[in-house]
């Protein structure tokens, strides 16, 4: 069973844009220099050695990774995002050129272009390692960053530079021959003591009198008029206001906290993460020989596409790896986050199942018009003895038949074992199974048909859904001027 799903948008954002380097001021604590290597640093750039260019970070990643984010990080890809008038503002506010500047881990104080940009490879990524079992832990205690050293003495500096903008020395310790450095999360306070409040000499000529209006009381209605109401104490429709308590682990203390930082370094390679221990599973995954991102088949094709050179960012997602990490959790503390539904083990275990196999890829590349974003669904683990698509596109095939200025395009084949295993997946779950019960009981009542068998169990060929452009039809007659109709082939 294969699902095919195309996207064709032409935007002009992206999340990774560049961002303001917050300099150092000259009151900086004096960090003690802790090297990358025992290489000393290049007395100039033109001294550093030429930039290796067989890094490649998927390398680093073990074949089952849930999640990776390829983001290309070379200076001549970025600079094509320039003949946009968006990231041309950009760069005139920031006085930078578009960059990957945003990368996750790294923190704010560091500048990109002066530390991290002169030693960089063409890409780094940001991954997911899977999960041990559904429900086990968070997006964050997986998280990784790999940056290639493509110049090792210029980053030389870097743990000092990180250093520097954390105040402090990082912890240092060994696991498997691995150097692992460590800083741990910190709260920052914004409390002022009680005998040292800052306070400001205001003149008092400089605050203008207040012009107060007269304000005179509104006339009363007649409480005849709304006998129901009680006069004493006033009527209010809405609920009393709940009383705020401060929970128990709160303090009258208002700051931020400073996100934990530990990075691994191993070969021509520098990875990033949130704590030691994460680092510490992902050295386990680095013995000889081992299975890797960069051979995982599904990860080749993406990386054929035509587009995917000059890609500024190439996602890739095992749906079924995703659904086991714990998402409640980790948007717990996100602000205006509208609460989320916190699923059993029971219904992860089954939305595992479910989407074992399933993969995302997602290309976004520059083009005239704006930012290409591309997405692919598929699932190449289910009937693989299904009709081959014949050698010439055109003919005979269902995409044949699609008009050419189609908006959205899914395809795909076999509908009735695509039913077969959502059935028998949700029929785990007593809520599904009941609304599938009802679903079949409802159409043998008004049709006097069987869903699974005579409506559903003929569709084993191919399918399309799509949008066209038109200004007529269903959705038309329901929202008028919105020129676009769906249609579904079998």
């Amino acid at each position: 069973m294969i699902y095919r799903w195309w996207g064709f948008i032409s935007i002009s954002l992206f999340p990774i844009l560049s961002a303001p380097a917050m300099a150092l001021g000259e009151d900086s604590l004096p960090i003690a220099t802790i090297p990358l290597s025992q290489t000393p640093p290049a007395e100039s750039p033109t001294d550093a050695i030429p930039p290796a260019a067989d890094l490649d970070p998927a390398t680093q990643l073990p074949a089952s990774v849930a999640f990776a984010l390829m983001v290309d990080t070379t200076e001549a890809t970025w600079a094509t995002l320039s003949q946009f008038e968006l990231f041309a503002k950009i760069s005139d506010f920031t006085g930078a050129p578009p960059n990957p500047g945003a990368l996750p881990f790294l923190p704010t104080g560091i500048s990109y272009r002066e530390t991290v940009q002169p030693w960089i490879g063409e890409s780094a990524v940001f991954a997911l390692l899977r999960a041990p079992s559904p429900g086990s832990v968070t997006f964050s205690e997986r998280a990784i960053l790999i940056a290639p050293i493509a110049n090792p003495e210029l980053a030389a500096g870097f743990i000092d530079e990180i250093a520097l903008s954390r105040g402090e020395d990082p912890e240092q310790t060994t696991y498997k021959g691995t150097e692992l450095w460590l800083w741990p999360e910190a709260e920052v306070s914004f409390d002022w003591p009680a005998d040292n409040w800052p306070e400001e000499d205001w003149p008092e000529e400089d605050w203008p009198e207040a012009d107060w209006p007269e304000i005179s009381p509104s006339p009363r209605l007649p409480v005849s008029l709304f006998p129901h109401l009680p006069t004493s104490p006033p009527h209010s429709f809405l609920p009393d206001p709940e009383i705020f308590t401060p929970r128990p682990d709160e303090s009258d203390s208002f700051g931020y906290t400073v996100p934990g930082l530990a990075i691994a370094r191993v070969d021509d390679y520098l990875i990033f993460a949130n704590d030691v221990e994460t680092l510490k599973i992902w050295v386990e995954y680095q013995y000889p020989g081992g299975p890797t991102l960069a051979e995982h088949e599904a990860f080749i094709n993406l990386r054929a596409h035509p587009e995917a050179a000059g890609a500024i960012a190439t996602l890739y997602g095992d749906m079924g790896e995703l659904s086991k990490f714990k998402l409640g959790d980790t948007l717990a503390n996100v602000p205006a986050t509208l609460p989320l539904p916190q699923p059993n083990l029971r219904d992860q275990a089954t939305a595992a199942r479910l989407l074992k196999g399933v993969i995302i890829e997602t290309l976004i590349y520059p083009q005239a018009e704006g930012l290409h974003l591309e997405a692919r669904l598929n699932r190449n683990d289910f009937l693989p003895g299904f009709p081959a698509t014949p050698d010439d596109a055109n003919d005979g095939t269902i995409l044949s038949l699609v008009p050419a200025p189609t908006y959205f395009l899914g395809s795909g084949q076999d509908i009735a074992g695509l039913w077969r295993d959502v059935a028998t997946a949700l029929s785990l779950n007593e809520f599904a199974y009941n609304i599938i019960e009802s679903a079949r009981s409802l159409v043998s009542l008004t049709l006097g048909l069987d869903l699974d068998t005579e409506i559903l169990g003929w569709m084993d060929g191919e399918y399309t859904l799509f949008f066209f452009p038109s200004r007529t039809g269903l959705l038309n007659s329901f929202f008028p001027g919105l020129n676009i109709e769906p249609a579904l082939m079998l």
